[in-house]
């Protein structure tokens, strides 16, 4: 493993990042526990097939670690905001996940810090974390994230047998079914639904890490 070197508190700032490899750092005691210190990472996803990224964030046991999926040109915003978050464990110590992250060619961002809350500290933890992340080609049915809206959905295809993952707290998946003039079983689906296309939407309870299968 490798251990992260400060600063990395900002975008500009993000560490490299190797798929493969654990980085070892810390989410540092602030001198001002109004302000709590957050860890960038950069991984360079390679041009080529469509790649998924899946990344697991342990260790600092006394510390509601929270890991964050940023947008690509977070240096250009004031305040980023997340393009997918794990916290499955909210305000409470525990593993992270990100699972399936449909991530294009060029740098991914990557951001670890502590859960943030109002009228509480930022304490930081003397522990220290592990973050791997680890690149694979994506397959034709991988259920990626992000789908939790209608216009981010992933199609479904008839017959077709898909697994996918509510991974974090309030994850939602969102899939298209197109119905047409294909089988009878489209044309029934059409004619039920008055529509061109049904969406099938999976939700998680609040803390609750599932997998789900559709067919």
């Amino acid at each position: 493993g490798s251990r992260d070197q400060e600063p990395n508190d900002t975008p500009q700032q993000a560490l490299a990042l190797a798929a493969g490899v654990t980085a070892v750092g810390y989410v540092d005691v602030p001198a001002d526990p109004a302000e709590g210190d957050q860890d960038w990472y950069r991984l360079e996803v390679p041009e080529g097939p469509a790649q998924r990224l899946d990344v697991v964030l342990e260790g600092a046991e006394d510390l509601d670690l929270v890991l964050e999926w940023m947008p690509a040109d977070s240096a250009t915003q004031r305040r980023p905001k997340a393009i997918v978050q794990a916290d499955l464990t909210e305000k409470a110590p525990g593993a992270e996940r990100l699972v399936g992250l449909r991530v294009p060619a060029g740098p991914a961002l990557l951001r670890v810090r502590e859960g943030w809350y109002k009228r509480r500290d930022r304490t930081g933890s003397a522990l220290p974390y592990r973050l791997t992340a680890q690149l694979s080609e994506a397959g034709p049915f991988d259920e990626l994230e992000p789908n939790d809206r209608e216009a981010d959905a992933q199609t479904l295809p008839w017959s077709a047998h898909v697994q996918g993952r509510l991974a974090q707290a309030k994850d939602r998946d969102v899939w298209r079914v197109t119905v047409g003039d294909g089988g009878a079983g489209e044309g029934t689906a059409a004619d039920a639904v008055n529509a061109d296309a049904m969406r099938l939407r999976v939700q998680a309870p609040v803390g609750v890490g599932m997998a789900f299968t559709v067919t």
